[in-house]
């Protein structure tokens, strides 16, 4: 059954998490979802409504960069429960890195931990990691997203072939549900050379839900066992992998954030998130100064520690090609 997104309830909760409201990070997160994701899918409603407020351990495929960011603002807002996921170490210097790292620099903001980086070069740091995991669920009341491959796809014929049994064993000993989700249409049939932030082409992908599977289902097994229903209840969600396609590409988007990169010099993912904010009519003040500025690339923003924070994201977004003048936040 498709979920009916609620955005005021959603962004409710997290203005409650964080001390926040009305900011640019709310925008981008619920324009990114709306640009990127065509639907959120629960394959058992009555297992979904059986999480609400409860930390679980989602396990899932991995698609595109994004769709662990939105996942965890949509799922977590709707289930009341905040989410963090395992990350490569990689991330903390990536474009999502720097957008979480700034984020965590906004006025009064109380950020929950939304992450949890591990470096593949150190694989005994990853008991210290499991440590941490057990904490997050059952100290802080939080869920984790785990990519089962431990990296993105290539191709949307690529089946989830990996499950570490640390994971499962994390789960029976919080006494906590495992819940498959799958991530589709973000890719296509023939492998990609390299690793992709958004969907193909930019266009969309679908999010599903599984049915949780309980501890006590999960102790009655031997470790093979437990892997193969994790995994199967992954592939299950959704088209059958090998007649996945991806979804049609944005060709209109693609051009506007093509030029935009080539007339300013902006990176690709920050001239994705100005023009999918400029394309989502209901955003706050901080966002509407931000797109106002994209003619003359400059910020008209009234001077206050929300400005010296938003100025960051001027420099990101507008790309420092043939700019004379420093962007900077109206003194007036």
């Amino acid at each position: 059954m498709e979920i009916d997104i609620d955005f005021s309830s959603i962004h409710t909760f997290w203005r409650s998490t964080h001390s926040t409201s009305n900011w640019l990070i709310e925008d981008i997160y619920t324009s990114l979802y709306s640009k990127f994701v065509h639907r959120l899918v629960a394959a058992d409603t009555d297992g979904f409504a059986t999480i609400q407020g409860k930390p679980v351990i989602y396990v899932a495929n991995h698609q595109t960069a994004i769709e662990s960011m939105l996942f965890s603002m949509i799922v977590g807002g709707l289930t009341q429960t905040p989410i963090c996921s395992l990350a490569k170490m990689e991330h903390q210097q990536s474009w999502l890195g720097q957008l979480i790292s700034h984020s965590s620099l906004y006025p009064g903001y109380h950020p929950h931990r939304s992450m949890i980086l591990f470096d593949r070069r150190k694989p005994r740091t990853f008991f210290k990691i499991l440590k941490q995991m057990s904490t997050i669920l059952q100290q802080e009341q939080t869920s984790l997203l785990i990519h089962v491959e431990g990296t993105r796809a290539i191709s949307c014929r690529e089946a989830s072939t990996q499950m570490n049994r640390n994971v499962i064993q994390i789960a029976m000993e919080a006494n906590v549900p495992i819940v498959p989700v799958r991530f589709t249409g973000g890719l296509p049939v023939e492998p990609l050379l390299e690793r992709i932030d958004f969907p193909v082409g930019f266009g969309c992908q679908d999010y599903y839900i599984g049915t949780p599977i309980l501890p006590d289902k999960l102790r009655l097994l031997s470790i093979e066992e437990q892997k193969n229903i994790i995994l199967q209840s992954i592939q299950q969600l959704g088209i059958p992998n090998d007649k996945e396609v991806p979804y049609a590409p944005d060709k209109d988007f693609t051009e506007k954030v093509k030029n935009w990169m080539d007339k300013t010099g902006a990176l690709e993912p920050y001239a994705v998130l100005l023009h999918t904010l400029a394309t989502y009519s209901d955003v706050g003040p901080e966002s509407k100064a931000l797109i106002a500025g994209m003619e003359q690339r400059k910020l008209n923003y009234p001077a206050n520690e929300v400005a010296q924070w938003l100025n960051q994201f001027a420099h990101w977004m507008y790309g420092n090609k043939n700019l004379d003048n420093n962007i900077q936040a109206n003194r007036s």
